[in-house]
C-alpha cells in the first residue's frame, strides 16, 4: 500500500513538472527508439527543466549545464543534467541563432539558442543607423546594415543579419515594417519595394540657358514595369556635355544605373542689361 502511495504521489509531481518546466522531444523519441532500442527501454520521457535553461549566449562564452527531468516505465522519477559532452552543435564563435541537440540515452531534444556579440550587463536601447539600406527591388536579398547597441557601460556597432529581422519580404511591391531584434530589444525601421527599372526620361526639362549660367536642377523619371515610376532629382554629376560656356545648341547626356538617355539646351547670349536713366 505505501508503495502505491509513492508511486501515486510521484506521477503527480511528474505530471505538474512537465505540464509547467520543460521542453519535450515525443517528435524524435519513435526515431531514436528504433535505432538505440536498449537506451531507452526503462526510460518514458525526458524533459528540460525551464529554469536551468540557458538559450542566450554571447561569442566565446561556454555551454552551462542544463537540469534534465528523467521518467522511467517503473513510473519513477529522476534528475540529471545534461553537459557539454550531451550536445551537438553547440558553437559560440560567432553570433546568430542555431538549434543544438541534447543526446540523452537515445533522446534527442533541440534546443534553440541565440550568440551576440557582446555580454553587457544592461542593454538600454538599439538604435538603426541611417546607412541601412532601405530600398529594394522585388526579389532583392537583404543588403545589410547596422544597428548602435547602446548600454549602461558603452555602446558597440553590429551588423544586422537576416536572423535579426521579423517581417522582411521583397516578394511583392509596397512599404513594409520591418523589426530587428537584438537581446531581446528592438527597432522598427520601414522598407520600400519596386519593381525594377525599365526605362528613364528627362521631366520637364529647362532647356534655355543663357551663356554661363549655372545648371538649374529638375526631375528624371524612372520608369518601372506596370505603369509604376518614380521622380528623382537628376543631379549635375549625372549628366554629361552640360556646357553654357559658348553659345549654341548643345546635347547633354543622362546616365542612371546603367540607363542612357539625352536631351539637348540652347545657349543664348545674356538679355543686355537695360540703363535705369531710361526708365
Amino acid at each position: 500500500m505505501r508503495r502505491k502511495v509513492i508511486l501515486i504521489l510521484t506521477s503527480i509531481i511528474l505530471i505538474l513538472l512537465l505540464s509547467f518546466s520543460f521542453f519535450g522531444c515525443d517528435k524524435l523519441l519513435s526515431a531514436v527508439n528504433s535505432i538505440n532500442p536498449e537506451l531507452t527501454s526503462d526510460i518514458n520521457s525526458v524533459a528540460i527543466l525551464y529554469n536551468s535553461l540557458k538559450t542566450r549566449y554571447y561569442v566565446g562564452e561556454t555551454f552551462k549545464s542544463i537540469d534534465l527531468l528523467v521518467g522511467h516505465a517503473d513510473s519513477t522519477v529522476t534528475f540529471d543534467k545534461a553537459t557539454y559532452q550531451d550536445i551537438i552543435g553547440f558553437d559560440t564563435s560567432k553570433i546568430g541563432k542555431y538549434v543544438i541537440q541534447i543526446a540523452y540515452r537515445g533522446f534527442l531534444i533541440d534546443v534553440p539558442i541565440e550568440v551576440y556579440l557582446q555580454n553587457f550587463e544592461v542593454i538600454d536601447e538599439i538604435v538603426i543607423l541611417e546607412s541601412t539600406p532601405t530600398e529594394y527591388l522585388v526579389g532583392d536579398e537583404f543588403k545589410g546594415g547596422k544597428i548602435i547597441v547602446f548600454a549602461d557601460d558603452g555602446h558597440i556597432d553590429i551588423n544586422v543579419e537576416e536572423w535579426m529581422l521579423t517581417g522582411f519580404s521583397t516578394d511583392k511591391i509596397g512599404m513594409f515594417p520591418v523589426t530587428i531584434e537584438y537581446a531581446g530589444l528592438y527597432a522598427q525601421m520601414t522598407i520600400v519595394v519596386r519593381n525594377p527599372i525599365t526605362n528613364i526620361s528627362n521631366y520637364e526639362p529647362i532647356q534655355t540657358y543663357e551663356q554661363n549660367a549655372e545648371y538649374i536642377p529638375h526631375k528624371l523619371k524612372l520608369e518601372r514595369a506596370v505603369g509604376d515610376y518614380e521622380l528623382i532629382d537628376l543631379e549635375i554629376t549625372m549628366l554629361n556635355g552640360f556646357d553654357t560656356s559658348t553659345t549654341g545648341v548643345k546635347t547633354v547626356t543622362i546616365m542612371y544605373k546603367g540607363f542612357v538617355t539625352s536631351y539637348e539646351i540652347t545657349v543664348v547670349e545674356p538679355a543686355p542689361e537695360q540703363d535705369p536713366n531710361l526708365i
